[in-house]
């Protein structure tokens, strides 16, 4: 090939003659590869387009011709810098032209891709494409690495101009802060603070709540977080609570003094209508067990002497055997005597403890050691007239009918 090349130019380098090139001829040689071969790669082209209607075909598909295609876009780009050398001809070029060739296939799929964004905004009013989203996964794939090129410097002017156009999201944690905080603004108009509960239909504020006290946490022990001053301070603005246990400590034990004042101890019954109140007496038995052994928990020094300053109790067994003390009071108030029925339905509980405590003056009374009776209580139950034994039970009610 190359001799021939140097004998059509009249080389006296070349040892090409007539003859040898007859020859060659003779057998069919292809002394332009490059020329057979575009010819061979355009009929494939032609091929494609009549069974799938373009020419934009994957590596999947025939790498071979893809590969060429690749490489004739190189060749026209070279062809529009001067500089550069390109096998491209203007009568290639239109006939790639009138095969629909596409020059620039990024270009175009990125513009698509912008065409689908807008109808996504323009039916959801915004163009927070989730991960997830179901009709079009690859959208929200090209959305996520527009963001990427944004960040790295990557984004062609024009590109960013059309996506801003379109009110596109590039900082997402921003944009979710700022969504986060006006629907706290509103659930604050709405409630009056800011302890958004765990059980309300919106989680996403939920959420978002949570997410600010462990950002708030994080920054105070110095490590990775996105709370900034300016985000600190607008939700301090707020009155926004950080550490909402010891709020709701404090609201719950004020509750509990008023119950205190009311009825002139500690001891919540079980059926007590406001039941966040009995839970929290009992959370705090058990929060006083960790405390007692030096292990950090909600409850403070300070927590523990608001508590026994209104007489609390921590003995979880003392105060359920105060709570039937109560029980056992409001029956005798109502029925004026202590002769729970042994099978009463509607205070089964009262009845068993009733019993018990008569099993438990007789240990009592032989010096057992696991008695839970004490001098005191026993003093307790006899001023309410309480009755050791069922004969005494028996005989009190009748002196009591008689009377």
């Amino acid at each position: 090939r190359t001799e021939c090349r140097r004998w059509k130019g009249r080389s006296s380098l070349s040892r090409m003659s007539a003859e040898r090139y007859q020859k060659l001829l003779a057998l069919n040689f292809d002394f332009v590869p490059l020329a057979s071969g575009w010819r061979a790669r355009m009929a494939q082209l032609r091929e494609y387009k009549e069974e799938h209607g373009d020419i934009a075909v994957t590596k999947q598909q025939n790498q071979e011709l893809a590969g060429f295609l690749i490489h004739t876009r190189k060749q026209y780009r070279h062809l529009q810098d001067s500089e550069l050398q390109s096998q491209l001809t203007e009568e290639r070029i239109q006939e790639l032209n009138d095969l629909g060739m596409d020059w620039s296939p990024i270009r175009s799929r990125w513009q698509e891709k912008l065409e689908s964004l807008r109808a996504y905004v323009a039916e959801k009013g915004d163009s927070r494409v989730p991960y997830d989203y179901a009709p079009n996964r690859s959208l929200a794939l090209w959305v996520k690495k527009q963001r990427s090129l944004k960040k790295d410097g990557k984004l062609q002017p024009g590109q960013l101009t059309q996506l801003e156009g379109l009110g596109f999201i590039f900082d997402i944690y921003a944009d979710a802060f700022e969504r986060g905080i006006s629907k706290l603004e509103d659930y604050k108009a709405a409630s009056g603070d800011c302890l958004v509960p765990t059980t309300i239909s919106d989680q996403e504020l939920v959420m978002f709540v949570k997410h600010q006290r462990n950002q708030y946490r994080a920054a105070l022990h110095d490590e990775t977080s996105s709370m900034t001053k300016e985000r600190r301070a607008r939700l301090e603005a707020m009155g926004f609570v950080w550490n909402v246990e010891t709020t709701t400590w404090q609201s719950n034990y004020k509750q509990l003094v008023r119950f205190f004042n009311e009825f002139g101890h500690t001891n919540v019954p079980r059926n007590y209508h406001a039941q966040q109140l009995y839970a929290f007496v009992r959370r705090q038995r058990e929060l006083h067990k960790d405390f007692l052994k030096g292990r950090t928990v909600v409850l403070t020094t300070e927590m523990v002497a608001e508590l026994e300053a209104i007489g609390f109790c921590w003995s979880a067994n003392k105060a359920r055997w105060n709570e039937r003390y109560e029980e056992l009071l409001e029956f005798k108030s109502i029925h004026g005597n202590c002769h729970v029925p042994d099978k009463s339905e509607d205070n089964q509980q009262l009845a068993s403890w009733v019993r018990n405590q008569r099993t438990q003056y007789k240990k009592y009374r032989r010096h057992d050691v696991k008695s839970t009776l004490t001098a005191s209580r026993i003093k307790a139950l006899e001023e309410l007239g309480f009755a050791w034994s069922l004969r005494d039970q028996k005989s009190k009610k009748q002196l009591s009918e008689h009377t």
